[in-house]
């Protein structure tokens, strides 16, 4: 059976949109940028259709992030650095084809990483589903992976490789998404730390030790381990709109912000 390719649709519109995305009138400030909606079609279409052939798949689900973002309320500085920040023009226009003609799925104040994660680990639990994106973090996720631009074939990251992946992300941070992770401590800080532990209460003990080997709380750990966590299956309560933040011992339930009409995307 062939497997059912789970899209990170946030990739697919900003990758064609910018691809598409040129500019009108004169030089200089008066330049103004547009694009050419078959453009986008077409561009939007055949990298749907390229991930999909080079996963094998044969369904797709596209996902894409919805308005608002959880882990603003766990850190208001998350993604804070990307407001103002320029966007292609046809984003908009891109995203809205992967809504309207290829059924892409949103959970308003969720990113896409988490409903790939959620599917990944829930539903297609049982090997059926592939994460399809270029996007490393996702890695964080135990299952099958592959990234349309380096793999030849679908991954698999083990329970074991998504967490010390994600223990790492936690002690070095992710400065396009606003968090820094304890102070100093880089990707070799990260590995030696980690290195040789084994078990998600084991990685949790050595990040936190780390955390307050550089004057930093429990506190400060658990909230990066929040931020770099990428939802699982059982992360997320579907009737009640919560997420369950992860802790060692007892998730903490979080209400899903409520998104207004005005609010940006992403």
């Amino acid at each position: 059976m062939k497997p059912v390719a789970l899209l990170d649709g946030d990739i697919i519109a900003y990758t064609a949109a910018s691809i598409c995305q040129v500019t009108e009138g004169l030089h200089g400030p008066l330049e103004v940028p547009t694009f050419n909606e078959a453009d986008v079609r077409f561009a939007v279409r055949r990298m749907v259709d390229e991930w999909c052939d080079k996963a094998g798949a044969g369904e797709r689900v596209v996902l894409l992030t919805g308005r608002m973002n959880f882990r603003k309320i766990v850190a208001p500085s998350y993604k804070m650095n990307r407001v103002g920040a320029a966007k292609p023009v046809a984003l908009g226009y891109a995203r809205g084809l992967l809504l309207e003609q290829y059924g892409a799925r949103i959970v308003e104040g969720l990113e896409a990483d988490d409903l790939l994660g959620l599917m990944l680990t829930g539903s297609m639990s049982d090997g059926r589903g592939v994460v399809v994106s270029v996007d490393k973090d996702l890695r964080t996720v135990p299952g099958l992976h592959l990234n349309p631009r380096k793999d030849e074939k679908p991954v698999e990251v083990t329970l074991h490789q998504a967490d010390f992946l994600w223990m790492t992300q936690t002690l070095t941070g992710d400065p396009v998404d606003g968090y820094g992770g304890a102070k100093g401590v880089g990707p070799v800080g990260a590995s030696r730390t980690l290195g040789g532990v084994v078990g998600v209460s084991g990685l949790w003990a050595s990040a936190r030790a780390a955390f307050q080997s550089v004057g930093m709380t429990h506190d400060d750990a658990l909230q990066q381990a929040r931020l770099a966590r990428i939802l699982r299956t059982g992360d997320y309560d579907k009737e009640t709109k919560e997420v369950l933040l992860w802790h060692p011992t007892t998730p903490v339930r979080l209400a899903l912000p409520t998104a207004t009409p005005s609010s940006p995307t992403g």
